[in-house]
């Protein structure tokens, strides 16, 4: 078979599949939704880092933690406390968190198995938290609803066709339709 209609009820789409279509539909943003959960809040005690319940889009994946995850730095060390995607991992256990002296960003939708996303910066001493600088992307993501319906077109014209199609004279009353 030379071409798979990835809608079909009977052919099934990797999460490498949809992940690189929300990636290029999000355009290639990672972010954590607003308003939902605490946002990945975070807090700490001593070298322990509390990170709050959240929803976020990291390469098109999406990644919900609806409980409280606590990890423990490294002592007298800088870096980076990220979410990380770790397609190397078993099923379930993908998502967590990681520190890290540098962020790693491998193409996960092809060939690639680490993806990081930062959520703070720190250094570390023997007992506690030298600096803590919370770098989260938090993101209030508006999608419209249109049932599914993406639009590939190599022409400027585009707009034009979707209105011919979906009877339409803005892109506010075709949004209506739906």
């Amino acid at each position: 078979m030379a071409f798979k209609i990835m809608a079909d009820n009977n052919i099934s789409i990797s999460a490498k599949q949809d992940g690189a279509l929300y990636n290029v539909a999000l355009n290639n943003q990672d972010f954590i939704l607003k308003g939902i959960g605490n946002e990945f809040a975070m807090s700490h005690t001593g070298l322990n880092v509390t990170v709050k319940s959240g929803i976020a889009v990291l390469h098109g994946r999406h990644i919900t933690a609806e409980t409280n995850n606590t990890i423990k730095l490294p002592s007298n060390q800088s870096g980076y406390l990220v979410l990380r995607i770790d397609l190397t991992k078993p099923i379930g256990e993908e998502a967590y968190l990681f520190a890290t002296p540098s962020i790693t960003k491998e193409e996960i939708n092809w060939s690639g198995n680490i993806y990081d996303f930062p959520l703070a910066e720190f250094t570390t001493t023997l007992v506690g938290l030298g600096r803590f600088n919370d770098i989260r992307k938090i993101k209030e993501q508006t999608i419209s609803s249109y049932v599914g319906m993406i639009i590939h077109s190599s022409t400027l014209d585009t707009e034009d066709k979707v209105k011919d199609i979906y009877g339409g004279s803005t892109w506010e009353r075709i949004q209506n339709r739906f």
